[in-house]
């Protein structure tokens, strides 16, 4: 049988949630054996994702594009490229912070049915994915996303982890094969919790 204590700490209802759940983070405290992040509710949680260099020409990136609640996608996204026919990334995260949940192909490509932009290989950590486009000959030139991926919080907490790519796994190739010219910056994702208003 639980204390009354107990009771009144985990039946405090809805409206007390969010004055406790900030308490219960910087305490430490939670209900049952749960973490303190457990009391955190989802929509508490402000995502930011910075880039770690100075995004220019010929380069490609992470952008947030979307954080809702645990939802987390980011686009890689190519600034001023040229002559690209496709690339291939190795990409890194703590596997303790964020959980891979899928990948959608961008428009940089365009939209025919051989273009493809997808996740290749994973594990907890690391992806390796491609994205190519129809035009292999010329390659295409501009700036535009290649490839949205879609990952999940799994703890809600003040965290961040750096979203790398690995190097020389990370490739931008052109219609006479892989084109040093281009770079990869790596991003800096921040989660904070932000008080109950």
């Amino acid at each position: 049988m639980r204390s009354r204590a107990y009771m009144g700490w985990c039946g405090v209802g809805a409206a007390g949630v969010q004055a406790l759940a900030v308490v219960a983070l910087a305490a430490g405290l939670g209900c049952g054996g749960g973490s303190a992040s457990d009391l955190v509710l989802p929509e508490q949680v402000d995502v930011t994702l910075t880039p770690v260099g100075e995004p220019g020409a010929r380069t490609l990136g992470l952008e947030l594009a979307d954080a809702s609640g645990r939802d987390v996608s980011v686009r890689l996204t190519g600034r001023d490229l040229e002559d690209v026919t496709g690339v291939a990334f190795e990409l890194s995260y703590d596997a303790e912070i964020l959980e891979y949940a899928g990948a959608s192909a961008g428009s940089y490509f365009g939209t025919a049915p051989v273009t493809g932009a997808r996740v290749v290989e994973r594990a907890p950590g690391r992806l390796v994915g491609v994205a190519a486009g129809m035009e292999q000959a010329s390659g295409r030139s501009g700036s535009g996303e290649l490839v949205r991926l879609n990952f999940r919080l799994l703890r809600l907490r003040d965290t961040q982890t750096t979203l790398g790519f690995a190097t020389p796994q990370s490739l931008v190739y052109g219609p006479a094969g892989p084109t040093p010219q281009q770079t990869f910056i790596n991003a800096q994702l921040v989660t904070r919790i932000r008080a109950p208003s």
